[in-house]
């Protein structure tokens, strides 16, 4: 679980800028038919059919994470019986004995197709390749699609030059055996590029990354007293905030600044709500709210004040922003500060503005988990340049300061 030092360590210099309390929608749809993205502070950014896709491959990173469209009822299973050289002999038999791969929703790099990884190079479904910088597939799977159909498939490579993933499927008899290929080019500044077995066909249907916050979606997950996990409808967060829940509080009370913020996608999740089963009617969880952040550091509560059910789909909230992290009353003389381009992909340019800037600043990035990825000294105190190339695809947090004061904000390297 990652935790973000993010509220504790920037209580020095954090001010608080009370606003008003937003009424916000996410319209589903019935049957809770579409996937709302949605912006802490612009509203809803795309709204798109959750039922037109089952694999997602991911844009950002060389390692190729690969989802299902689980919250669907998309399931993968592992062929047990051989490699990927046992293509034409792949045999069913058994196959509700095997058991199923899951997409993580804790943390999106962690997918159906990347689990039993033995070692740093092995990605699940194939093993990179430190000659090539290629992931070469070595598996194989039975994928039940969103449709109920049943397909084998492997993946054939992620070609980290080209950046096209290639792969190949059939029926699980051996017939309509198909090649196809995605391209992340056709996805720039997208998440995911998506795949449907029943178009045959890629799926554009992300919102950009760094452009939302919340997705309001069904999802696979544990639930409480029961043994498998269950399909859900709750929210996600895009990994790039910090996230806190409030229970059994008075949820009128704003003091952000008592909770851990976790990045962990789920935290907001389902329950919020429940079902009660004497009224078969949904109700909200008492005396619960959220404290989460957007991309820029303000700080936003979240209170959930109605869900409709299936027959329409719709979620309402409320949204206040509370704060807004700042550099104004930090002791390093910077009044302005910009840090460019976000998302980066070679290097960002850190500008400092102020007539009485302080000496002996450096710079470092961490990742999500606190690690101190890079450390560099401040030499001209107005202009810097860091290279960001070689550090993997994600979110990190960049602090620019000395030993007694620091500002925090965070990068997308892309």
């Amino acid at each position: 679980m990652n935790k973000l030092i993010l509220s504790i360590t920037l209580l020095s210099y954090a001010y608080f800028s009370v606003g008003q309390v937003i009424n916000g929608t996410a319209d589903m749809g019935a049957g809770y038919a579409n996937d709302v993205y949605y912006s802490l502070t612009d509203g809803v950014v795309q709204t798109s059919s959750n039922e037109n896709w089952d694999l997602a491959f991911s844009i950002p990173t060389i390692s190729g994470e690969i989802r299902i469209n689980d919250g669907r009822g998309a399931k993968l299973y592992l062929y047990p019986h051989d490699d990927i050289n046992g293509w034409a002999t792949v045999d069913t038999a058994g196959l509700n004995e095997w058991n199923p791969l899951y997409n993580s929703d804790e943390m999106w790099e962690s997918t159906a197709f990347n689990q039993y990884m033995a070692d740093i190079l092995d990605q699940g479904w194939g093993i990179y390749n430190t000659i090539t910088h290629n992931v070469l597939g070595d598996s194989i799977y039975i994928l039940e699609t969103i449709d109920g159909n049943y397909k084998k498939l492997y993946i054939n490579d992620l070609n980290t030059t080209s950046g096209i993933y290639t792969f190949v499927y059939a029926d699980v008899d051996g017939s309509n055996e198909k090649t196809a290929t995605l391209d992340k080019a056709s996805f720039a500044g997208k998440q995911y590029g998506y795949f449907s077995f029943v178009t045959d066909s890629v799926v554009d249907r992300d919102a950009p990354m760094g452009s939302w916050d919340l997705l309001f979606t069904k999802y696979l997950s544990r639930v409480y007293n029961q043994v498998e996990n269950q399909i859900v409808t709750g929210v996600l967060t895009s990994g790039f905030s910090g996230n806190a829940k409030a229970e059994n509080v008075d949820i009128s009370q704003n003091n952000w600044w008592n909770y851990s913020y976790d990045s962990t996608i789920n935290l907001i999740g389902y329950e919020w709500k429940y079902l009660n089963y004497q009224t078969f009617q949904w109700e909200l969880t008492d005396s619960l709210c959220y404290f989460t952040t957007d991309t820029n550091g303000a700080v936003f509560k979240l209170i959930f004040t109605g869900f409709e059910g299936t027959s329409t789909g719709i979620i309402n909230f409320t949204l206040e922003q509370l704060g807004q992290l700042s550099v104004e009353d930090v002791d390093l003389g910077i009044e302005e500060l910009k840090i460019f381009p976000n998302p980066a992909r070679d290097q960002i340019t850190v500008e400092l503005k102020g007539e009485n800037i302080r000496n002996n600043m450096e710079v470092q990035i961490m990742n999500l988990s606190g690690q101190v990825v890079r450390t560099e000294r401040i030499d001209n105190l107005h202009f810097h340049q860091t290279h960001v190339g070689n550090l993997e695809p994600g979110v990190y947090l960049i602090s620019i300061g000395n030993e007694d004061d620091k500002v925090v904000q965070k990068i997308i390297v892309q």
